[in-house]
């Protein structure tokens, strides 16, 4: 029989994940076996496993607040009701992990990171864990606190870099199989001709038939939410058999990017975060 978690354990757990967090967003070597073994003795001794689990509720409390978490902590979203009153108050009103957070999103990108090969390609997120771990998450900005994840998008430096780390990679994948030609096609439209497109890079894929591609990047983990525009939105829909939308993450540190192909509408979940409004 599972014990249940007090509210001694629940605690120490979202501190020591606090604690790892603060060094993953600073870029700060830590370990977390040393950690979640000294944690584990506070703990009268929970299993590896359970505590991995728990970290996986504090990565879904904190995804449910737009916040990054910790890499190899997916969310696991079916976790005790009272844990997130210990992730909000030791993490998410924590001012020292706030502060990390804002220097993180202003960070100053001179230029795209080196490509380190071919093998920076990931498969998107698996869509089917959210239901098979019992809900599917609903993001919620608190009053009192930024929205780190859309503040990154504002980084202009960020998202140029992020650009031009595709355009590298695209005109490798194309010299690598022999399309030198149409390598030298790629074009970063957003530069060349301007961000009002609805998508960024012009490309090819291997057969040369030519792609549209949205570049969304983060210096968080793989599973953080992104913002997209109405006419990104509309372009991928207008365009479905060319566009493909390019999620480049941990961008600092290991950068590599998933692909999300086609009409977006039919392919995300669409959660609404504000509206134009005017008077009548």
């Amino acid at each position: 029989m599972n014990r249940v978690w007090d509210d001694y354990e629940i605690e120490a757990t979202v501190s020591t994940y606090r604690n790892m967090l603060l060094d993953e967003v600073r870029n700060t070597p830590y370990t977390k076996k040393t950690l979640n073994t000294y944690l584990a003795e506070l703990l009268n001794n929970r299993t590896g496993s359970a505590i991995d689990k728990k970290h996986q509720n504090i990565s879904a409390v904190l995804c449910k607040h737009g916040l990054p978490y910790i890499k190899g902590y997916q969310p696991l979203f079916n976790y005790q009701l009272k844990i997130e009153n210990y992730v909000n108050r030791i993490i998410v009103q924590d001012e020292e992990i706030n502060i990390a957070l804002l220097e993180a999103t202003r960070a100053s990108i001179p230029h795209a990171p080196h490509l380190r090969g071919l093998n920076v390609e990931v498969a998107p997120p698996d869509t089917k864990e959210h239901s098979l771990r019992g809900s599917t998450p609903q993001y919620s900005i608190t009053s009192n606190k930024v929205d780190y994840l859309a503040r990154e998008q504002l980084n202009s430096d960020l998202g140029l870099a992020g650009e031009q780390f595709i355009v590298k990679y695209e005109k490798l994948k194309l010299e690598s199989a022999g399309l030198k030609n149409l390598a030298d096609k790629v074009e970063h439209v957003s530069v060349t001709k301007g961000d009002g497109l609805g998508y960024d890079i012009t490309s090819f894929d291997l057969s040369g038939r030519e792609i549209f591609i949205e570049v969304k990047t983060t210096l968080f983990n793989k599973n953080c939410h992104f913002f997209i525009s109405p006419h990104e939105l509309k372009t991928s829909e207008l365009h479905s058999k060319k566009y493909h939308l390019y999620r480049v993450f941990d961008f600092l540190i290991n950068p590599r990017f998933f692909c999300i192909s086609g009409n977006l509408f039919q392919r995300l979940t669409l959660n609404p975060q504000s509206y134009r409004a005017h008077l009548l």
